[in-house]
């Protein structure tokens, strides 16, 4: 009986561990069209792409989520609804951050893979 209790407890942490992994990769998802629905505010470039892996990278740390202005984000502060982007960007890239907060240690390996299989300017170590 406790091998079958054994069992049903490693089967459950593992469902928890794909469900938790599979909150964050859905909220980096949204996050992703959110860069991409405010191109023209230049969130799609180089420089947001990179500042939203900076701030994963500084939650691996141990840091929490902040808030960046169009200018942190490196958008095109002088285009019309940079202000509106930047907002846009910190509330998906919030979400990402609660996703985040909800893994576990034992999430970390497939956290680690997921991240560096999407992102383009920072490997992370594990």
């Amino acid at each position: 009986m406790s091998e079958v209790r054994n069992l049903l407890n490693i089967c459950e942490g593992i469902f928890q561990l794909n469900e938790s992994i599979d909150g964050f990769v859905k909220a980096f998802e949204n996050h992703q069209q959110v860069h991409n629905k405010y191109s023209d505010q230049g969130a799609s470039d180089t420089e947001p792409l990179g500042n939203t892996e900076m701030e994963v990278r500084r939650w691996l740390k141990g840091d929490s989520f902040r808030e960046l202005s169009a200018g942190e984000w490196e958008l095109y502060s002088s285009a019309s609804g940079a202000g509106r982007a930047a907002k846009s960007l910190n509330t998906s890239l919030k979400r990402v951050y609660n996703a985040f907060s909800k893994l576990g240690i034992t999430d970390r390996p497939a956290l680690i893979k997921f991240l560096n299989s999407n992102f383009y300017y920072i490997d992370i170590e594990g």
